[in-house]
């Protein structure tokens, strides 16, 4: 999970400066040459890129490895982190559009007091994280319990114990915090009577036609899984195979702010119909996504590496994203 996830401003990338050469070779070619040299450059194994054009063409790129001989293939489900959190946001919109709630609610109008946390926050202020609440992953307890208890289902009560002091009263500044994300997926299942799962699958994929969209712990993850590599949260430099080690306590204390698990593809079919260019970052257990999404430009682009590893996936997005904007270039002459 990333510790101090940003939410990226990914429009830059869509309207940056482009060579005044042209590239002719095809489009995939370019990506995959990209994915490759990036790979390669920060030591990662593999990756998956998928880009939906203006016209809806879908280009599926990948590049590198899972694990030992066995390459990326599109249809390998990733972790995609923190951008978990717009789809929770989503639900919360489409909740208040139904009426079930509003976002102007204070948080006492749905959930019973915890200690650090200001009843009066609103539902906007935890969307769009002025709530000035601490974020639970800054408490090194929470690390050193997540490594003591693999096992162990962190319920969301439990997490908020790990909470402290606000970093601000509400509505006073701007910080990011997964503990606003907690929240929210708690009021969320009290609203719709329901689960996360539930309602992501009947809201979104079911409508979406996507089929390989997975909630850690509520539903049964595929096994078609791109193998993740990392440290296993050791901090002692080391990679390896975390694919199907305990990550019980993790997955859990993420709920609402991470835990989903997608293909390429099918998280860039999330992103269709925004109003303006937007992206997110999101990391989970030895995995790193990002996506952005461009009205303008009618152009999606995602990208994912099996390894915690921001520097590489900002590189190879910015990238994918100036390859797209020179292929639509091109095509318009």
């Amino acid at each position: 999970m990333v510790r101090n996830v940003r939410l990226l401003l990914l429009a830059a990338i869509l309207t940056g400066i482009l060579s005044c050469s042209r590239d002719t070779r095809p489009f995939d070619v370019r990506v995959k040459e990209v994915l490759s040299e990036g790979l390669t450059e920060y030591g990662v194994k593999g990756g998956s890129a998928a880009v939906i054009m203006p016209d809806g063409s879908v280009h599926r790129i990948v590049a590198g490895f899972s694990h030992d001989t066995v390459a990326i293939h599109p249809d390998m489900l990733f972790a995609i982190g923190s951008i978990t959190k717009n789809v929770v946001a989503t639900l919360v919109l489409q909740l208040a559009e139904e009426g079930a709630l509003t976002l102007n609610d204070p948080l006492y109008q749905w959930l019973p007091a915890y200690p650090f946390v200001d009843s009066t926050i609103t539902i906007r202020q935890l969307l769009n994280h002025t709530s000035g609440l601490y974020m639970f992953w800054d408490n090194q307890k929470i690390w050193d319990d997540l490594k003591q208890y693999r096992d162990s289902v962190f319920s969301p009560e439990t997490v908020l114990t790990y909470i402290r002091d606000p970093y601000f009263s509400p509505g006073k500044d701007h910080r990011y915090s997964n503990t606003n994300y907690l929240l929210l997926a708690m009021i969320c299942t009290r609203a719709t009577h329901s689960t996360l799962s539930a309602e992501f699958r009947r809201r979104f994929w079911a409508p979406l036609r996507i089929e390989n969209a997975w909630l850690s712990l509520e539903e049964q993850i595929p096994r078609n899984l791109a193998h993740v590599w990392g440290d296993n949260f050791e901090n002692d430099g080391s990679s390896r195979d975390l694919t199907f080690l305990p990550r019980t306590s993790h997955e859990s204390i993420t709920y609402g702010s991470s835990g989903l698990f997608m293909t390429a593809e099918d998280l860039r079919s999330t992103l269709a119909g925004g109003e303006q260019a937007v992206g997110h970052m999101g990391g989970n257990i030895g995995t790193t996504a990002s996506m952005v999404y461009s009205r303008r430009y009618g152009v999606s682009v995602v990208v994912m590496v099996n390894a915690y590893h921001l520097k590489c996936i900002s590189k190879l997005t910015e990238e994918v994203g100036k390859i797209t904007l020179d292929y639509l270039a091109s095509e318009e002459r």
